[in-house]
């Protein structure tokens, strides 16, 4: 999800609400009721910033989220650095 918002503040607002409607959503399959969830990472990217700058510091901000628990999102700069 790539998008432009007011703050990182309302970035982490509209992820966290993903989140939750993923969360209560169920699927039916097959008459088995399944229940899915959803791990997000975002970065905030700095004027003039391509997305191929961006995309490894989210992709690590996605695995820092799956390795703590998934089911919510992290921002990159919670993460630390690659080294």
């Amino acid at each position: 999800m790539a998008g432009l918002f007011a703050s990182e503040l309302a970035a982490g607002a509209e992820f966290a609400a993903l989140v939750g409607a993923v969360r209560g959503a169920a699927c039916n399959c097959g008459g088995a009721e399944l229940r899915v969830s959803v791990s997000l990472g975002r970065v905030a990217a700095g004027g003039g910033e391509t997305v191929s700058a961006v995309l490894p510091r989210a992709e690590r901000a996605l695995y820092n989220t799956k390795h703590n628990g998934k089911d919510h999102s992290t921002c990159a700069r919670e993460v630390p650095a690659a080294s």
